[in-house]
């Protein structure tokens, strides 16, 4: 979680027509629970749903896949998403995706 933005989970680092892989933050490994209304969930568990931000609006996505991996000794989360569809900037749903968002 950042300061600027606390729904930020981590950075798109692998963008394909079928999923999406991403990165956790630190802030985000460290802080694993979040308070979505009365419900404390787990950030990036699986079959919880996400939104990846794009320029033109957002790609509602699905959890389904967590790990971890050890990179010369540092140990980074990752995620694998399924992109269900588009969310306008009204929060509009439509299902498949438009536009794929950038990495990073």
């Amino acid at each position: 979680m950042t300061d600027q933005d606390p729904t930020y989970l981590g950075t798109l680092v692998d963008v394909s027509g079928a999923r999406f892989i991403a990165r956790l933050d630190e802030d985000s490994r460290d802080d694993i629970y979040r308070q979505v209304g009365d419900e404390e969930i787990t950030v990036g568990q699986v079959g919880a749903y996400v939104l990846a931000q794009g320029r033109e609006g957002q790609i509602l996505c699905q959890v389904i896949g967590a790990w971890e991996a050890n990179d010369n000794g540092a140990v980074e989360h990752f995620i694998r998403l399924l992109p269900l569809g588009d969310v306008n900037q009204d929060g509009q749903f439509f299902r498949g995706v438009g536009r794929y968002p950038p990495l990073g």
